[in-house]
């Protein structure tokens, strides 16, 4: 198991389950109301790759028998994550079918966009697939969302966002998270970096908040977004030592110190390394009851 499938929320075997810090705050509640809703456009594509892939147009998700070749499915999925730039009919072959004879791959390459475009593309319009001189580009129209591109927007602004309605705004971002990026493609080159980039931001979010909650001396709030973060990537000093000073201000040197214990024993089984000198010191302050 990598550090990135960590990362992405994925089971490790080390849990903050006993963080008594999971009473959900009415102020949290309050904070993930959304923008209001416009209402959807005929023909609009809802794609989802946060926690799993899928394409829904009015209202209807397509299946996989209206994908009919699994690999349709793939293609897109991969054409999504690229589109800043068109894709090579040479590049698509290596990916998709690198033992394939050039007739054969470009055979099943074909039928491929065929079954992509059925599910994508409302009735006369213009295809969100391009194909010309053998180069793809898939080109979603205004009216057409992605979760994952939200969910960064949001992500990205909240976290430059200054002043007091920072807090808002970066809860409003942890709501649109709504799981591993694509777990479909978890092992797939193409899509690691995309995968990696969207764990690391969410993550951001996450610290961030918690921040903003010990700096606002919510502590319960505090400790329930570090516990988060502890239980998606146990390796996370960063992680611990704010679950640490919400335990340490709340009156709970034990819990704290215990915490340091779960944070030492995560390191030296999974990487055989201590904690750093920040971490340490924290937990000597806290030990000898310090303010922190």
């Amino acid at each position: 198991m990598t550090i990135g499938e960590i990362r992405c929320g994925l089971p490790v075997g080390t849990t903050a389950a006993a963080v008594p810090f999971t009473r959900p705050l009415p102020a949290v509640r309050l904070a993930t109301w959304g923008a209001p809703r416009r209402p959807p456009v005929s023909g609009a594509l809802t794609i989802t790759l946060l926690g799993g892939f899928s394409v829904t147009r009015d209202s209807r998700r397509a299946d996989d028998a209206a994908w009919e070749r699994r690999v349709a499915q793939r293609l897109v999925r991969f054409l999504l994550l690229r589109r800043d730039r068109a894709v090579s009919e040479d590049e698509a072959l290596e990916t998709f079918w690198p033992d394939r004879r050039l007739d054969s791959a470009r055979r099943s390459l074909h039928v491929a966009i065929s079954r992509a475009r059925r599910v994508l593309d409302a009735q006369d319009s213009q295809s969100v697939i391009d194909a010309s001189d053998r180069v793809y580009h898939l080109r979603l129209r205004p009216a057409d969302t992605v979760d994952a591109d939200q969910f960064e927007m949001t992500a990205l602004a909240a976290l430059g966002e200054p002043g007091s309605s920072r807090l808002r705004s970066l809860e409003l971002a942890a709501a649109l998270w709504g799981g591993e990026p694509l777990p479909e493609e978890r092992y797939t080159d193409w899509a690691l970096g995309w995968r990696e980039r969207l764990c690391d931001l969410h993550v951001a979010v996450l610290a961030a908040i918690a921040d903003e909650y010990l700096r606002y001396g919510n502590l319960v709030a505090a400790g329930r977004r570090a516990a988060e973060l502890v239980e998606l990537d146990p390796l996370n000093e960063g992680a611990h030592c704010r679950l640490m000073v919400a335990y340490a201000r709340a009156g709970r040197r034990s819990q704290a110190l215990r915490q340091f214990l779960d944070c030492r024993r995560a390191l030296i089984e999974q990487l055989g390394i201590e904690p750093s000198f920040e971490t340490a010191r924290l937990q000597q302050r806290i030990l000898s009851g310090e303010r922190v």
